[in-house]
């Protein structure tokens, strides 16, 4: 009996998680924001699941025959990748963002809650748009269409302005109540580390849109801009899986398993590499215009300019 209370509660009754006891043992209070994320987040793999169902079933004979557009099913391919990547990654890091800071500022957290869902029903609805063009570039995949893109950059704002109110909050010494913050000290640096580079990947976008040459097609444009901030976007990524992994363990084994003074130095060094990379791809990918108007990958291959026609 003695070593039980040395347990966590999880640990030490598991049984308690097959009874009415289990709600005590496993779900801590999350502010309402974080509940709104993360809402978002299901509900954009739940449309994603239902695009990818409409382009397998719509291309069957008897229905295929009923969608004039041939260009419809590749836009819905696109929004479905956003809402299974973009959409999904993003939210879920702006509610573990909620469950880290003070649930302050309720009116500026609902604001920019309400501008990513309008965002979103905005990319939904550039896949509606009869004409508009699918570029199907690395790491985030767009519609050339106003309405689209208009949302897609609703989205990333929302977004950014969240990633810059944790650190803000962090940085002013607000972080959750002890009641609020369901998240180790270890799980919150990964959490502010994602939100760096979340910002890092927005920096990014607008110096490279800033360098890009006058001229491009589509495609490489596209392509091109997303490439350094992809990368960018990948480590916030990783920041964020690593959280909830640190959460899940914190949880198990009753405390974080990482101290302040070890956790701070490894995310650090983790946003070191994706500046110093994301600077380098940039550069590089800039560098391989040719006065001649021909663009060239890293291999040495010219690029396919049939993408852009």
């Amino acid at each position: 009996m003695s070593s039980a209370r040395t347990l966590p509660p999880a640990l030490a009754h598991p049984s308690a998680l097959l009874t009415d006891d289990a709600e005590s043992l496993v779900v801590s209070p999350v502010s309402p924001a974080a509940r709104r994320w993360i809402g978002l987040a299901v509900g954009s793999l739940v449309v994603a699941g239902l695009l990818s169902l409409l382009v397998v079933v719509g291309r069957l004979p008897i229905l295929s025959s009923l969608i004039a557009d041939p260009l419809f099913f590749k836009r819905c391919l696109v929004v479905h990748v956003d809402l299974a990547l973009v959409v999904w990654f993003y939210s879920f890091l702006a509610g573990l963002q909620a469950m880290h800071s003070r649930d302050s500022g309720q009116a500026f957290s609902r604001m920019l809650f309400g501008a990513a869902v309008a965002g979103v029903i905005a990319m939904l609805a550039g896949a509606v748009v009869p004409g508009s063009q699918p570029i199907l570039s690395n790491y985030i995949p767009v519609i050339d269409h106003p309405v689209f893109l208009a949302g897609l950059l609703c989205f990333f704002l929302a977004i950014v302005l969240m990633a810059v109110r944790g650190l803000a909050c962090s940085a002013i010494g607000q972080p959750g109540n002890p009641g609020d913050n369901v998240l180790p000290t270890d799980a919150s640096t990964a959490v502010l580390a994602s939100c760096l580079a979340v910002v890092l990947a927005f920096a990014t976008w607008v110096s490279t849109e800033a360098g890009l040459p006058v001229g491009l097609g589509r495609w490489t444009r596209f392509e091109f801009s997303a490439w350094g901030a992809g990368h960018v976007l990948q480590v916030a990524n990783v920041c964020a899986m690593l959280a909830v992994w640190l959460w899940i363990l914190a949880r198990a084994t009753g405390g974080p398993v990482l101290s302040p003074r070890a956790a701070r130095p490894i995310f650090a060094f983790c946003l070191g590499l994706c500046a110093l990379g994301a600077k380098l791809k940039v550069v590089l990918r800039i560098c391989l215009y040719n006065p001649d108007g021909v663009y060239y990958h890293s291999t040495g291959s010219p690029i396919n300019s049939s993408k852009d026609e």
